[in-house]
């Protein structure tokens, strides 16, 4: 079996945003339906983890007292 993992990339190293852990057999990519929603589930857990990664270098970023006065 294959386990699949899609993962934030952050350099923090106390968080870890797991997005997709998913154990995927070959038999399970055999019919071009199941092959689809796989890729479909994998490219959603690629879409939030680069929204994670985003999110989180915006929190992680300084932020000047202009950018604190606007908000």
């Amino acid at each position: 079996m294959a386990r699949v993992i899609v993962l934030a990339d952050h350099e923090h190293p106390r968080i870890l945003a797991t997005l997709m852990d998913e154990t995927v057999l070959s038999t399970q990519l055999d019919t071009g339906r199941s092959a689809e929603q796989f890729v479909e589930r994998l490219g959603w857990a690629i879409e939030d983890a680069d929204n994670a990664q985003r999110l989180f270098a915006e929190a992680l970023r300084p932020r000047s007292y202009r950018d604190v006065s606007s908000s």
